[in-house]
């Protein structure tokens, strides 16, 4: 008992200490607030900052510290410090009624008057004026779910150009190609984008979006509604491109992309002096039109420039970023669902996009997503159309990069076209021969089912259509299943990942005669792309595969 005592007695000993230190720091932490006054007052604010963090060092709860170090950071024009700094004080002390006007007041004027805040802290935003919608967007990498939150305005906002003098802001529209100017976008109205950093509730200026109000608008149209939405998919797609490809908007240079939704101008999009134009956007559109216009620039705003072709457009990295755009929302949704794409309850996920319009995907990722690899697999690698500039050439190239992403996933994508050095389709193939050669080199290389070359395949069972390739890949007695795959010159052993274990599987590598398939094949090729045969003789129900793998033949297991 009398242990019990003692030990009780030194708790409320070291707490009456502890409360004594505590009265001390405060009232030193007071002190050095009055100290920064009187420099603020001689607009020393460098002094004043320095005594105001000695002072928040001190007493880390002390509103008044925050409060004066907000209106330092203001005077310096450090807006976004200063915002962060008076919503830290009015968390600490939301009813304080003199700090909460003068906070107040300043997240107003800095919202609402000169150069908006690049960045914002989340939790700050219920002390400002501001309206934001948040949401995520989720990718899966190496098995692991990555999620990142983004957050955009529907306040009435007025772009930060837009003086009290000036009714809207007035800026030159493009005509086609950038070869001139079409005419000219008025926009009185913004609407911002955010991007959250990993693991933090600050959010970052990504993307501006002008359109015009109704009283300023050709048509009398409100865009009010349509403004939010286009950002919505702007983000969700930026937030794709910078997870998978590591292609952060604005790009490199920029302080953020600027987007108008101009009235006049051919249906369509256009990207010009890294700017977006929207044209004729009070013309109605399909959800799944709009998502892939925004898709489709983007990939112009952040891919690599490839090509000079003659149609369907001079550089193919817009198409290659709508393909893509597409496919990768359907990845998320059947992430997000938990079943496959296309079934219904994954196209529900995306439905939920645009309110009550439904976003209908299927048919585009089936016809030109896969379509465009199925046409490079049937032409083949070597094609003479991969130093063409027709149409023919252009799918080729968009059908290539598609073909790697569902072959080896986005990060060999990522390093083919990080890793090419020109800005013609034979770079970016040469680019990728490499990108395998290193790969061997260093372990294992995996060519994924979904990324089989169906058109030379012969299965009783067709595969299904998934996201970014085909799916359930079955392969029955009598039935033969292809792969396209580059390998260095050297010896390679060859074996498949499936499902369950496959007695009778023969593999033959281009013309071989066919051998069977216990373990692993051992092969020795010249430097080239080669065909990669997997048969099963008779009769037998179908075994799924689910992909091939390579290493060299010494490598160890």
């Amino acid at each position: 008992m009398r242990s019990l005592l003692c030990v009780g007695l030194l708790a409320l000993a070291a707490g009456a200490v502890w409360s004594q230190a505590a009265d001390v720091d405060h009232a030193e932490a007071v002190k050095l607030v009055k100290e920064a006054r009187s420099l603020s007052a001689d607009k020393d604010y460098t002094g004043a900052e320095g005594l105001l963090k000695q002072a928040i060092a001190l007493d880390p709860d002390y509103p008044d510290a925050y409060a004066n170090l907000g209106y330092v950071y203001e005077m310096l024009s450090r807006r976004e410090e200063a915002l962060d700094q008076y919503g830290h004080c009015l968390s600490l002390d939301p009813e304080r009624q003199y700090t909460r006007r003068y906070a107040t007041r300043a997240f107003q004027m800095m919202f609402f008057e000169g150069r908006f805040p690049r960045w914002i802290r989340l939790p700050y935003i219920k002390f400002s004026p501001l309206s934001l919608v948040t949401d995520t967007s989720n990718v899966e990498q190496g098995g692991e779910r990555l999620t990142t939150r983004f957050a955009y305005t529907t306040s009435l906002l007025f772009p930060e150009e837009m003086t009290r003098d000036e009714p809207a802001v007035i800026v030159k529209i493009p005509a086609a190609g950038g070869t001139g100017l079409a005419g000219q976008c008025i926009a009185n109205r913004v609407c911002y984008g955010f991007i959250l950093r990993p693991d933090s509730d600050v959010a970052d200026l990504r993307i501006a979006l002008y359109y015009p109000s109704v009283t300023v608008s050709r048509s009398g149209t409100d865009y009010s509604a349509l403004a939010p939405r286009l950002m919505h998919m702007l983000l969700r797609t930026a937030c794709y491109t910078e997870a998978y490809l590591g292609r952060p908007v604005p790009k490199a240079g920029d302080e953020l992309l600027k987007v108008y939704m101009a009235e006049l101008g051919p249906t369509g999009a256009e990207m010009w002096q890294d700017s977006i134009y929207l044209y004729d956007v009070d013309t109605q559109r399909a959800p799944e039109e709009w998502t892939r216009q925004v898709a489709h620039e983007l990939g112009h705003y952040l891919l690599p420039p490839v090509g000079r072709f003659t149609a369907p457009e001079a550089l193919a990295n817009g198409v290659l970023g709508e393909r893509l755009g597409m496919q990768w929302l359907a990845s998320e949704a059947e992430l997000v669902s938990g079943h496959r794409w296309p079934d219904e309850q994954a196209q529900a996920v995306l439905g939920q996009l645009w309110g009550a319009d439904s976003l209908d995907l299927a048919s585009y990722i089936s016809e030109s997503c896969l379509g465009d690899v199925a046409f490079w697999l049937q032409k083949g690698p070597d094609s003479l159309l991969l130093g063409g500039v027709g149409p023919d050439s252009f799918r080729y190239y968009v059908g290539f990069c598609l073909w790697v992403q569902v072959a080896h996933g986005q990060q060999l994508l990522r390093a083919v076209l990080d890793m090419a050095e020109g800005n013609q389709p034979g770079d970016f193939v040469y680019a990728y021969k490499e990108e395998i050669a290193r790969l061997l080199a260093d372990g294992e290389l995996y060519i994924s089912a979904a990324g089989c070359n169906l058109p030379a395949s012969k299965l009783s069972q067709p595969p299904l259509d998934g996201a970014t390739g085909w799916r359930a890949i079955k392969l029955a007695g009598g039935d033969t299943l292809v792969f396209t795959i580059y390998l260095p010159e050297g010896e390679w052993a060859l074996s498949v990942d499936s499902a369950q274990a496959i007695d009778d599987l023969q593999v033959a590598v281009n013309e071989a005669t066919p051998v069977a398939l216990s373990d692993v094949h051992v092969v020795q090729t010249e430097s080239g792309w080669h065909l990669v045969r997997l048969s099963r003789p008779g009769a037998g129900s179908g075994v799924l595969i689910r992909g091939l793998k390579v290493r060299q033949a010494a490598a160890p297991m």
